[in-house]
């Protein structure tokens, strides 16, 4: 709670703020800082009359003030929707005066007796006293109002965790084994040619590989291979029967196999690098 006090401003994603009302061990310590001001971005999507976790927080967390920034601020088609939605987006403001709103909401929707002229004379009342109450609430902004400062850029190289490592360089030795070992020489006209991540069959499998290459970047990830007993049982056939590994070879791929199933990683014998997933020959 100190370092989030200290802070001048603190970003959250909506997604974070639902995660803190499920998983919080009683209050989240965002409810443990008196904040200035707490603004959500596309406030619209809080609209609705679900009470979701988002809302549940929001209107826990103390704060002087509270913004709600949108461009559609009530997004449905028809009207009864549209001034639900405003009460709803009271109701998150904590706005005091937000029992107000529904009887000046239905006096709006009310389909009024008499003259053509009365009803005219009463829709246009309904409709001032709605803007009455809404206008010290809404502030409009258009683009051609605002002023942009130009951005400032700067390049800041950030130096990997251990886990970034890891992941990246695991990641990256499957990608190349993938590629030489579906490249060799008879490769061509076995099974290997369909499972490269060259093959045009393998597309999405490919824009996945590059994807979480990106994301190994950015937190590094828990990677743990899975091998059922049956294939496990095989390899080590394979090599005793197949191959005539000596015992020594044998034992190092139960080692590995054995720690690529518990996430640990090993040192490559040809890099030296400690990686999650390697290859083995016999």
């Amino acid at each position: 709670a100190e370092r989030l006090a200290a802070a001048s401003v603190v970003v959250l994603p909506a997604e974070r703020l639902s995660l803190e009302q499920r998983h919080a061990a009683g209050a989240s310590v965002l409810c443990a800082v008196k904040w200035l001001r707490v603004v959500c971005d596309e406030g619209h999507s809080l609209g609705g009359g679900a009470l979701t976790h988002t809302k549940l927080l929001l209107q826990a967390l103390p704060a002087e003030r509270r913004w709600l920034l949108t461009g559609t601020p009530a997004k449905e088609t028809s009207d009864a929707d549209g001034l639900s939605s405003l009460g709803s987006l009271l109701g998150v403001l904590g706005d005091p005066a937000r029992a107000e709103w529904p009887p000046l909401a239905r006096r709006l929707l009310r389909t009024g007796a008499g003259s053509a002229a009365s009803q005219t004379a009463e829709r246009a009342a309904a409709r001032a006293a709605v803007v009455g109450f809404l206008a010290p609430r809404m502030i409009r902004h258009l683009k051609r109002h605002i002023s942009v400062p130009p951005p400032r850029r700067a390049t800041v190289v950030l130096e990997t965790s251990p886990s970034e490592r890891l992941s990246y360089n695991s990641l990256v030795s499957y990608i190349r084994a993938n590629i030489v070992l579906t490249s060799l020489e008879g490769a061509e006209r076995g099974a290997g040619a369909d499972v490269s991540l060259l093959h045009h069959a393998n597309k999405k499998s490919a824009r996945a590989a590059i994807e979480n290459i990106r994301l190994t970047c950015n937190g590094g990830g828990k990677q743990v291979a899975t091998l059922s007993p049956e294939f496990y049982s095989e390899a080590v056939e394979w090599l005793n029967e197949r191959y005539h590994a000596p015992p020594h070879a044998v034992a190092r791929c139960r080692a590995f196999m054995d720690a690529a199933q518990a996430g640990e990683p090993l040192p490559c014998d040809k890099c030296s690098l400690p990686l999650l997933l390697q290859l083995v020959f016999p």
